[in-house]
């Protein structure tokens, strides 16, 4: 999970043209094959370390993290980007 500039790659993006609805289905889906994912990990790989941006994780421990990245996210959207909704 390394870091990135996430205001050049949405300068890049181009995805004005989606709808609400597209982005949940997407992240729906995204959700769902995460989840079977690392349930399909065999247990002994879940205890393997990996690098990430700011550190070292377990394998088991990525889904958590990715968790609470996304639960950041819905934050953000809910103060930033639903109040313009109401407009």
């Amino acid at each position: 999970m390394l870091s990135f500039d996430e205001n050049a790659y949405a300068d890049m993006a181009e995805v004005g043209h989606r709808t609400l609805q597209d982005l949940i289905a997407e992240l729906s889906h995204t959700h769902e094959s995460l989840r079977l994912f690392f349930e399909s990990l065999p247990e002994n790989k879940l205890d393997l370390v990996c690098q990430g941006f700011a550190g070292e994780y377990t394998v088991g421990a990525v889904p958590f993290i990715m968790a609470g990245h996304q639960k950041w996210h819905f934050r953000v959207i809910e103060e930033r980007y639903l109040p313009l909704m109401n407009q």
